[in-house]
């Protein structure tokens, strides 16, 4: 067996090699991708800023052989002619196909090719239409008005949509030499292609014609295009597709039943889409959702409708008018990452209780006021709860979350927060209450007989705090504390009690005038003081409780003297390393 893996590895390396120095495809280029299985090999191709497709055919129609699965990659190129020639001309088995960057636009729409020599005559009495086209007999008439006689160039192209109505075509209409073709026959011999790209293009409609080409598409990708609606018959008999990216567009209608059945991925964010017309409730196998950035205002009964729905993971509405949480939610029973920012919630309602795995939760810029306790009390496995830029003035009780660990509640209306709100959270990292109107912290952890709670970092920056009253002591595992721009007067030994493995201190920006008092507590770990913007005039023994600090920024205070012992305990070591004690002491 290791002998086999052996022969597999070099053979893999030996061709990675070979193709990446064929000069026979140039100037498109190749590499060994992968083995998808012991009998199946599968080379990426990549064709960059090609002047047209013909140069693309020239360069790899028959160079690999029909047992190889290709994928092909043709960017930033001219394909103009693309509309004459087709896929099938490569010889190539392409599993894989992304045109992306080639300004492509696709319609369901025809062309003349070789019209030599073109004539006809109008019904009188009747308006001529731009373009009109009997299909079946490949006959075309541009809209050049009541003419006898009119001649095309030799050669000229002209690009036609069908019209259902010939009546105003005359029957005596004289056609010389007239072919048609569909511009998205191109897309023949894609057969056994799983993946397709036409991101980054100028399409401006689901190219249905040549999706009917392609049957075992898996993965379909059209974002950042201009697509501006999806009709039912869209990706009717793509029975296998479980991924459709149509995010960045210009959708605004979705025409019933116009999704596959067999959806697990599904991406139409950033559109202009205010109603989803019911186009998700038959996607029971959903288990990614994205529908952000468009102007929804409600997802009542718009959700996929399974219950219990143990499918759905992820579910990310960001960026949209939605006003209150759709109560299906409560079925929602393995949802994982749901994102609701940047809407008009006011409350939860209760929608998630039931919602016990989710792990990331975020509300930021709604329009909360009020947490109820038991809105996360079922939250056990949540790990990121974001509801900064609202309007939460109390957190009611509401974080019984053991396994949280990032809380982000700045911006909000907090005046008093007690950090007993956090008992018992022992996974704690991060907590960020900055640009509240906290005055009071109130409830310290010492000696309670509940779990240790240990924050790593703690943002109270922009607040109204004028004391700390000895509220962090307990904080065990703290190691940034931002305290800045508050209106604190004084640190007093008690505020900095039990703070043992404080690292990085953030004072500046408040209206002390000393920190003399802060050399009874020790702090044995801190490496930065920040301390800038404040009113301190003397720096006598501010220092001797901080014996490893190695840079302390003072700048703009009103200092006038500095003592000689100020750093006579400090001696700052990194990594076994002892370095100089820097001191800022700009404005």
């Amino acid at each position: 067996l290791s002998g086999l893996v052996y022969v597999v590895e070099s053979l893999s390396l030996e061709m990675n090699v070979h193709c990446a120095q064929r000069r026979a495809i140039s100037p498109c280029t190749c590499q060994y991708q992968q083995l998808t299985n012991k009998s199946t090999i599968l080379i990426s191709v990549t064709c960059e800023r090609m002047i047209n497709f013909q140069q693309v055919i020239t360069a790899l129609q028959s160079k690999f052989d029909t047992n190889v699965d290709i994928s092909l990659t043709i960017s930033h190129s001219v394909l103009d002619d693309l509309p004459q020639l087709s896929f099938q001309q490569l010889g190539l088995r392409i599993q894989q196909l992304k045109l992306q960057f080639d300004n492509l636009s696709f319609t369901n729409s025809y062309n003349i090719r070789r019209v030599f020599n073109y004539r006809f005559r109008c019904n009188r009495g009747s308006t001529a239409e731009m373009f009109s086209v009997r299909a079946n007999k490949g006959l075309a008439v541009p809209n050049l008005g009541c003419l006898s006689k009119t001649k095309m160039p030799r050669n000229e192209w002209l690009q036609i949509k069908t019209a259902d109505k010939m009546n105003k075509i005359s029957q005596s209409t004289i056609f010389d030499v007239c072919f048609f073709r569909n511009s998205e026959s191109v897309f023949s011999g894609l057969s056994r292609t799983e993946a397709f790209s036409l991101a980054y293009n100028a399409i401006t409609s689901v190219p249905q014609q040549g999706l009917n080409l392609m049957p075992n598409i898996k993965v379909l990708d059209f974002r950042n295009a201009k697509i501006l609606n999806v009709t039912t018959e869209a990706f009717h008999g793509l029975n296998f597709m479980h991924t459709l990216l149509l995010s960045n567009n210009n959708i605004s209608l979705l025409e019933t039943d116009c999704l596959p059945s067999s959806l697990g991925y599904l991406h139409i964010g950033s559109n202009q889409i205010k109603d989803l017309n019911g186009t998700l409730r038959g996607l029971s196998y959903l288990q990614w959702l994205y529908l952000k950035g468009n102007q929804l205002v409600n997802l009542d009964g718009e959700l996929p409708q399974l219950n219990p729905n143990t499918r759905m993971l992820l579910l990310d509405a960001t960026c949209n008018l939605i006003t209150k949480l759709p109560q299906e939610l409560k079925f929602y029973l393995t949802l994982e990452y749901f994102h609701f920012g940047f809407n008009h919630i006011t409350s939860f309602e209760g929608a998630l209780s039931r919602s016990k795995h989710l792990k990331v939760l975020n509300f930021t810029h709604n329009k909360i006021s009020r947490l109820n306790e038991n809105d996360f009390a079922d939250l056990e496995y949540l790990e990121e709860l974001h509801l900064d830029y609202n309007n939460i003035a109390t957190l009611n009780n509401s974080l019984l979350l053991i396994s949280l660990r990032k809380l982000n509640l700045s911006y909000n209306q907090i005046q008093e927060f007690s950090l007993q709100q956090l008992q018992g959270l022992t996974k704690l990292e991060f907590v960020d209450l900055s640009h509240n109107k906290i005055n009071k912290l109130s409830g310290r952890m010492q000696n309670s007989v509940q779990p240790v709670t240990k924050i790593d970092k703690l943002w109270l920056q922009f607040n109204e705090l004028q004391v700390l009253n000895g509220s962090l002591m307990g904080l065990t595992g703290l190691h940034t504390l931002n305290l800045s721009h508050n209106i604190i007067e004084r640190i007093s030994p008690d505020d900095l009690i039990g703070l043992d493995d404080l690292e990085i201190l953030d004072i500046s920006h408040n209206h002390i005038i000393t920190l003399e008092e802060t050399s009874k507590a020790v702090l044995p770990k801190l490496e930065e003081l920040k301390a800038a913007h404040n009113l301190l005039t003397h720096l006598e023994k501010d220092f001797h409780g901080l014996p490893n600090l190695c840079w302390a920024d003072l700048s703009y205070n009103r200092i006038e003297s500095i003592s000689d012992a100020l750093g006579k305990f400090t001696q700052c070591i990194v990594h076994s390393v002892h370095k100089p004690l820097r001191i800022y002491l700009q404005g």
